[in-house]
């Protein structure tokens, strides 16, 4: 009887260890190396434009951050964000050890990559005299720019972290590219994020040749950017401007440029011009924003700085973002293609009247007749261009990163 209790009992003890070890939670951050982390939540994947290894400039050195979709399967649930992404810690820092969450966000635009949430900041009170440090929460935005995260808040300002995996370069050497169309000659108009940190720009025509560029002026709050372009004025031609000031809801409007490049053309010396019809469904833009217009017109990575044009081929906003969607329990991004937003062209005409070389820009009748979509898709093809940034190199830190234990 006492052998059978023995037996028992050890029974019950290797079903409940056994069970235990089936239903451990996976792996947690602060146990894990790098190259562990990128083979178990990484590869095998398709990746947000967010999700990846990031790095920063803290206060003793450089600071590695893992970004992730928080509704991944298997995921910690210190770790669980099921609408959205979180920041984890994979370098101690100040307050903060290795596998805490650092910041907790959702994407809100998209192709024009931006997030909010809350970032976990520092604050100093006072006890006694003696100054005590804290964690806070603090509500700030994200935006991914090529292979930056630049992260915007009121109370802290704006500072960049760097990515270091994966790389987002569509081809060697390139870190990322947009649309643009001529509105002169010489200039053309495109998104400020489009050429944001680039150290290298170019842009190339219907003939493949592809031409430097110089940023000539830009509106990081409108997020509109005017390149200079020389040696095409014979081959190209500029798009005659139109008044975002005039529509109306309804108003059937056309977006051209080049989106989704890796996914649409091997080449992106080959792609060819998209174009896309909608209506203008609302006269503000995100958040009640009266700088842009809302459309209907679908809209992907690579569209940003293109035009949107109305009947007559006149350009009357320019294309920039559109509103993200939720992430589903897979980790997949349920994106809206009917809700998505245009900077409205009259802050790149002030751009251009403020330039000490400024060009003349042309205007249509006002008795002008439409345009057939065939007619105008044909003319568009002299005026839009595919524009491409080379980035600045990563710091050097970036290798030695990958020995961290």
């Amino acid at each position: 009887m006492k052998r059978l209790s023995v037996l028992v009992l050890a029974l019950i003890f290797f079903s409940v260890t056994f069970q235990g070890v089936l239903a451990a939670p996976r792996m947690d951050f602060k146990d894990m190396k790098v190259h562990q982390i990128i083979n178990e939540y990484y590869s095998g994947r398709e990746l947000d434009g967010v999700e990846g290894l990031w790095i920063y400039q803290g206060q003793k050195g450089p600071v590695l951050i893992a970004v992730l979709a928080g509704a991944i399967p298997d995921i910690g649930e210190q770790y669980r964000n099921k609408k959205g992404f979180v920041g984890v810690m994979l370098q101690p820092e100040s307050l903060w050890t290795k596998g805490e969450v650092r910041f907790t966000i959702n994407k809100v635009l998209t192709p024009h990559e931006k997030y909010e949430g809350s970032w976990q900041g520092i604050t100093v009170y006072f006890i006694y005299g003696l100054p005590v440090q804290s964690k806070v929460g603090i509500n700030a935005t994200f935006t991914v720019i090529g292979n930056t995260l630049r992260l915007e808040a009121e109370d802290m300002g704006r500072f960049d972290l760097q990515r270091l995996f994966p790389s987002r370069n569509p081809a060697p050497g390139i870190a990322g590219t947009g649309s643009g169309f001529f509105v002169s000659p010489n200039l053309v108009v495109t998104n400020h994020h489009v050429i944001d940190s680039a150290r290298k720009v170019e842009i190339r025509t219907k003939d493949g040749m592809w031409t430097p560029a110089t940023v000539l002026a830009s509106d990081a709050d409108y997020d509109v950017a005017i390149l200079e372009v020389k040696g095409l004025e014979k081959t190209i031609k500029p798009l005659p401007i139109g008044n975002s000031l005039s529509v109306k809801v309804g108003q059937r409007v056309y977006s051209f440029g080049f989106p989704a490049p890796s996914q649409l053309s091997g080449d992106i010396s080959e792609m060819q011009m998209r174009m896309n019809e909608g209506i203008i469904t609302s006269l503000q833009g995100y958040k009640g924003s009266e700088k842009e217009l809302q459309v209907s017109i679908p809209t992907y990575g690579g569209n940003s700085g293109g035009p949107v044009v109305n009947a007559i081929g006149e350009p009357i906003a320019i294309i920039t973002s559109g509103l993200a969607g939720n992430v589903n329990e897979d980790g997949i991004v349920d994106v809206p293609q009917n809700i998505n937003f245009a900077r409205r062209i009259e802050r790149a005409i002030e751009l251009i009247e403020q330039l000490e070389r400024f060009q003349e820009l042309s205007y249509k009748d006002a008795n002008s007749g439409e345009l057939k979509t065939e007619a105008m898709a044909e003319q568009m093809l002299d005026s839009v261009v595919l524009v491409r940034i080379e980035g600045y190199k990563r710091e050097k830190v970036v290798n030695s990163l990958l020995k961290i234990k």
